[in-house]
């Protein structure tokens, strides 16, 4: 009978210890910033791994040459590059922490 209580005070403290991390990761991750690029480099999005765009960067000579609506679709290519990579890189760090566990994504 005390084997079982053991057991689950071990998996209770193996969750509050999860959850700790989980609390760090979450800190980490709306401070760790990624760089979304356009296909031609023009444009440059850096976003958070909370899913936070911080900056947007075009090149000059993007906005002196370039259409807007080519402008408008390289900021949303880059938009996109940088949340799937944010998105990444938060899949990988959640990974360390939960190793096997099926948790909901972020």
């Amino acid at each position: 009978m005390f084997g079982k209580l053991g057991e689950m005070a071990g998996m209770l403290k193996q969750a509050k210890d999860m959850q700790k991390n989980m609390e760090k990761l979450q800190d980490e991750l709306s401070s760790l910033e990624v760089v979304g690029k356009s296909y031609c480099g023009r444009v440059a999005v850096i976003a958070t791994c909370d899913l936070m765009i911080q900056r947007v960067s075009i090149a000059n000579d993007c906005l002196e040459t370039a259409d807007s609506s080519i402008v408008e679709g390289l900021v949303l290519e880059a938009t996109n590059n940088a949340l799937n990579i944010a998105k990444l890189t938060a899949q990988e760090k959640m990974t360390a922490i939960t190793g096997d566990l099926k948790l909901p994504e972020m």
